[in-house]
């Protein structure tokens, strides 16, 4: 099961493209490089790091989150595990898409080319939602990834309807918050952006399938 859902064919080659670059990062960017590592809402950056410690965070958090993924796929229920396999495998690889595109851009940047990286992570997170939003209609009722509400696991058309709604309104706020990303505006803006794009489908679906419920 953890090879269906963490250690896919496409999630391994992400990981491979994600060392890669990492492994490049040692021997491009010199040793005693001082690299941004964290952005504040201004868009400016607000800590640094050696090139160490900023090029092992991604690696660390992807390892930190498949091996969590895998724990959970591993000693759930496998019932619990396969109403959602599929939208969670996807969604990995959204994840380590978004780490490999942070890896890559952080690798310019010590390179010495200039990079908007605020810009750069929330495309990354564009993407992320309109992957989440393109299969969560496609799951099934389960404990484990959705939108896991009393009543959406207790109506099996409740869930297709809320996860069906829920995932275009993510996807809409997903190409919305590509769009801004490429716009000249102000981090805040897009960061005030991202979290409509997110809040807005989930509070709508709660809403939304409260409502089914109680029409039952």
């Amino acid at each position: 099961m953890i090879r269906d859902v963490v250690l896919t064919r496409i999630n391994l080659l992400l990981l491979a493209l994600l060392a890669a670059v990492t492994a490049y990062a040692f021997v491009a960017v010199p040793a005693d490089a001082i690299l941004p590592v964290h952005w504040g809402p201004d868009g400016q950056a607000d800590r640094f790091a050696g090139r160490t410690e900023a090029f092992l965070m991604m690696p660390v958090i992807v390892l930190a989150m498949c091996g969590l993924f895998a724990a959970v796929v591993r000693y759930m229920p496998r019932e619990q595990v396969e109403g959602g396999k599929y939208g969670l495998g996807v969604i990995i690889s959204a994840l380590l898409v978004l780490f490999l595109t942070i890896q890559s851009g952080l690798l310019l940047t010590g390179l010495g080319m200039p990079v908007a990286m605020v810009q750069l992570i929330m495309l990354g997170m564009a993407l992320l939602l309109i992957v989440t939003g393109n299969v969560l209609p496609k799951s099934q009722p389960n404990r484990f990834a959705g939108i896991r509400l009393p009543w959406t696991l207790a109506d099996h058309a409740n869930w297709r309807a809320t996860h069906r709604l829920v995932g275009m309104l993510m996807m809409a706020g997903g190409f919305l918050l590509a769009i801004l990303a490429l716009l000249p505006i102000h981090p805040l803006v897009l960061f005030a952006g991202f979290l409509l794009a997110v809040l807005i489908p989930l509070i709508v679906g709660g809403i939304y399938s409260y409502q089914l419920s109680r029409r039952a």
